[in-house]
Order: C-alpha cells, then sequence, then structure tokens
C-alpha cells in the first residue's frame, strides 16, 4: 500500500498542475489577439465592478437617497465596449460547451444527432427556466432586505413585491413551460413551406413508410421460409399478425 501511494504522489507531482498550459486546455488559448480581447473585457468589468461596488457603500450610507440613474450608467456600457465583452464572453461560452458536451453531455447523447438536438433543446429551455426564476427569487429578496421593509404595513409590502409577483408564474419546469419556449426559439429555416409543399411532402413519407413496413413484412417472411421451410404454419401465422397490423 506504502508503494502504491508513493508512486500516486509521484505521478501527481510529474503529471497534474494547478495551472494548466495553455494547450493542455480549450479554455486557454496562444493567440495574441484572443488574449488581448480577454485582457481589455477584464478591464472593462473590473471598472464597472468597483464603480457599482462604490455606489452600493453610498447607498448603504444614504439609504433615503435614490441612486437608480448613477447604477443605470454604470451598468451600460459604450457600443465598443459592450461588443469587447460580448465577443469575449461568447469565445468563453463556446469553449466551455466543448468541454461540457466532450465531458459529459456525450455520455448521454451519444453523439446520435437527433438524440443530441432533444438533449440540447431541454438542457437550453432548463436554462431559460431556471435563470428566470433565479432572478425572480433574487430580486424578491433584495426587496426583503430593502433598509425598513418588514416596518411597513402589509399593503405597502404588496406594492414593493407588486413588479416581481406580476411576472411569476406557476408553470416552471413543465411541459407548458418547455411548449412555449420552442415557439420562442423556432427552428432556423432558409425557405418557408407553402401548404400544399407540406402536404406533398407527408404523401410521400406516407408512400416511403408503407413501403418500408411491405419490405420488413417480405423480408421477414423469406427468413421464416428459409429457417422453417416445412412450417408452413408459422408462415401463415405471420402473414395473418402483419395483415392485421
Amino acid at each position: 500500500m506504502k508503494t502504491l501511494t508513493r508512486k500516486v504522489s509521484e505521478l501527481e507531482k510529474n503529471v497534474l498542475s494547478d495551472i494548466p498550459k495553455p494547450e493542455d486546455t480549450y479554455l486557454g488559448t496562444n493567440n495574441n489577439d484572443e488574449l488581448e480581447l480577454f485582457r481589455r473585457a477584464n478591464r472593462i468589468q473590473e471598472e464597472q465592478k468597483r464603480q457599482a461596488t462604490e455606489l452600493q457603500e453610498k447607498t448603504k450610507a444614504n439609504p433615503t437617497v435614490d441612486y437608480t440613474a448613477e447604477m443605470k450608467a454604470i451598468l451600460e456600457l459604450s457600443e465598443e465596449n459592450q461588443t469587447i465583452v460580448d465577443q469575449s464572453n461568447l469565445i468563453y461560452v463556446q469553449r466551455v460547451m466543448h468541454l461540457f458536451d466532450n465531458a459529459i453531455a456525450q455520455h448521454i447523447h451519444l453523439n446520435k444527432p437527433g438524440i443530441k438536438y432533444m438533449f440540447y433543446d431541454r438542457f437550453n429551455w432548463f436554462l431559460s427556466d431556471m435563470t428566470e426564476w433565479l432572478s425572480l427569487l433574487n430580486q424578491e429578496f433584495s426587496t426583503y432586505d430593502e433598509p425598513g421593509f418588514f416596518d411597513l404595513c402589509q399593503g405597502e409590502q404588496d406594492k414593493k413585491l407588486k413588479p416581481v409577483m406580476d411576472s411569476w408564474r406557476g408553470d416552471w419546469f413543465s411541459d407548458e413551460s418547455f411548449d412555449r419556449w420552442l415557439n420562442a426559439h423556432p427552428l432556423p429555416s432558409s425557405k418557408l413551406k407553402s401548404p400544399k409543399e407540406e402536404v406533398r411532402e407527408e404523401e410521400e413519407e406516407a408512400k416511403l413508410t408503407k413501403k418500408e413496413l411491405r419490405e420488413t413484412e417480405e423480408n421477414n417472411t423469406r427468413y421464416l421460409r428459409e429457417k422453417c421451410p416445412t412450417c408452413k404454419e408459422q408462415c401463415e401465422w405471420y402473414k395473418k399478425q402483419t395483415q392485421r397490423g
């Protein structure tokens, strides 16, 4: 056991690292343009965070003063800065999803196109519902934390909570919620089909299905005949079953 422990310890020292090299992870990059983009995006967000923190401290010191306009100004970035932050975030999201798909998701959808599509449909819908639900929950808790909230009468409390309660719904993570999400995120289509085209496609699909069923029946009958050529009763029984279906 001591020998095994020593070998594992040596392996950790030689192979594992708290700070992986850029080439060892898809999250890393040696692209100088991307590195500069990340640095600039980080500086923009750090400055935004610093200003927001200072304003929060002012709010605590002067709870009766309305700093809504100041906070809005801090959160609104210039078009250039917003583009930098958005592009940086997009690259990170793409890489995280790449890691997620290879490390976890592919063991569920097995890289089968249809199953993979359904998996990510459900996954993205779940994230959408969870984000909205947590956002409203955060707004509700923030309202409770406002100075003097519990000193107000029930009516005044209800007024403060009304924006959250009006947005609250009772069908989180339900089939109805999923259907609504699908309607809001339709499949991209370069050309809309006319009703005649849809009918024609349905008819062609029905013919193809009937043809495939007929071929399956013929193959199964041929299989029974070849495996058991003297068993006519079994062949006749199978024909009757397929005809009923």
